[in-house]
């Protein structure tokens, strides 16, 4: 029989850099009226804070992600012990340095009480949260280096499967010894 054809080599790493991301992240202690599980589980309190650290940063909110903390901050400290406090977690993607390094500026610029004005501005006017105190730590941006691989796992649905051979069995034989 014929032996069948090689198959074309997998193509090599391209000769273009990875990408790079900027992840700008931080916390933000809020506290609130309510108890905590209740606040972390409030819809309309998340997408305000996600949107006004969008607004913050001038960034699309799909650029932010936000995470609720029950009780403290993200090492589960308590920071105070009047009222009920949650601490946000946030991180925002961009894909410049320069862009990185602004939004860093803008939210070390944004004082506390600016930044519970811009999250009370997302709430509807009957909102339980409509008064909030917070505090924002210093963000930290750390650059991200994106890598794509791919792996080639034989013919696609639109190719020919090779037959087998029924003489290729790996299959083990006992070795006759004499």
């Amino acid at each position: 029989t014929p032996a069948s054809p090689t198959p074309a080599p997998t193509p090599g790493p391209t000769d273009e850099p990875p990408a790079e991301e900027y992840h700008i992240s931080g916390e933000m202690d809020m506290e609130v009226s309510t108890p905590v599980s209740v606040a972390c589980a409030d819809v309309s309190l998340e997408d305000a804070v996600l949107s006004a650290k969008a607004k913050v940063a001038n960034v699309e909110k799909s650029a932010v992600t936000v995470q609720c903390v029950d009780g403290g901050d993200s090492n589960g400290r308590r920071l105070q012990e009047t009222g009920n406090l949650i601490t946000w977690i946030y991180q925002i993607i961009v894909g410049s340095e320069d862009q990185a390094n602004s939004i860093v500026t803008l939210i070390e610029e944004k004082n506390n009480t600016a930044m519970a004005s811009e999250i009370t501005s997302f709430l509807s006017e009957d909102s339980e949260y409509k008064t909030i105190a917070v505090t924002v730590s210093a963000p930290t941006l750390s650059v991200v280096t994106v890598t794509t691989t791919s792996t080639k796992r034989g013919p696609g649905p639109d190719e020919p499967q090779e037959p087998l051979d029924d003489d290729d069995s790996h299959a083990h034989t006992p070795a006759a010894l004499g």
